[in-house]
């Protein structure tokens, strides 16, 4: 996961981007994940967490596919300083009106994430402040959040398993809590189904591989039944 860390302290805001392990934080001890979910391949979003006058036109856009080289998930991670920042969203298209504006007041360690979703002509944000477990067993913990805006909801089962048997019924902007699977060393891979919740008609399955043992990631459910984007599930590591 890249991070992008907003130097607020300066006259003239910008952002610098490296690899995770590359990045020095200090002094940016709050972090939020930006995700790009609206249903649309052509939506791009341009965003300024700095609190200054700001020219959006100018800055870095987040399109649907945007990927760290690994996985193609639509996601920026900002490093931001504690105290009260404004976040400020607008589409590419049309930088002059917000589709999200909110400022938050960030305490040491805070992890939040920001999910944008709906129709082009319709966006919203869902902000969510992320509590991570610490895991201390052999599992892996996995989130799921339904931002698939024509849903009827999901139910969701890793494969072989009953339906619904992880989550019962997912509705439009749902989150889940981290739900804990086995991850020890037999366990190389699930295949996880997601269903419609009031047909039980399977949708989508999501593969996933590379384990994140003793770690939590969330599967965002994005797109459109039955249309395009087509559904899919995005994987975002939490560490």
């Amino acid at each position: 996961m890249k991070y992008y860390v907003l130097f607020i302290a300066f006259a003239t805001s910008f952002l610098s981007s490296c690899k995770k392990e590359d990045v020095d934080i200090s002094g940016y001890t709050a972090t939020v994940t930006l995700v790009n979910a609206i249903a649309s391949y052509n939506t791009d979003i341009k965003m300024n967490f700095t609190g200054k006058n700001f020219i959006f036109a100018n800055s870095k856009s987040l399109n649907y596919f945007y990927s760290d080289g690994k996985y193609s998930y639509g996601t920026l991670t900002f490093g931001l300083p504690v105290g009260k920042v404004p976040l400020s969203i607008a589409l590419a298209n049309d930088t002059t009106k917000l589709i999200f504006n909110q400022a938050v007041t960030f305490a040491p360690g805070d992890v939040y994430s920001l999910f944008m979703h709906g129709y082009p002509d319709n966006v919203s944000g869902l902000l969510v402040k992320d509590e991570i477990p610490v895991r201390t067993d052999s599992t892996t913990g996995v989130r799921f959040v339904n931002l698939s805006p024509n849903s009827n909801g999901f139910r969701i089962n890793i494969s072989g398993e009953p339906i619904g048997s992880a989550v019962d019924n997912l509705p439009y902007k749902g989150v889940s809590d981290f739900i804990s699977f086995p991850a020890q060393s037999s366990n190389q891979e699930y295949f996880i189904e997601v269903y419609d919740a009031v047909t039980d008609e399977l949708l989508t399955v999501f593969y996933y591989y590379d384990i994140a043992r003793l770690k939590n990631i969330t599967l965002v459910i994005r797109g459109l039944v039955y249309d395009g984007p087509e559904l899919e599930l995005v994987r975002i590591n939490h560490y």
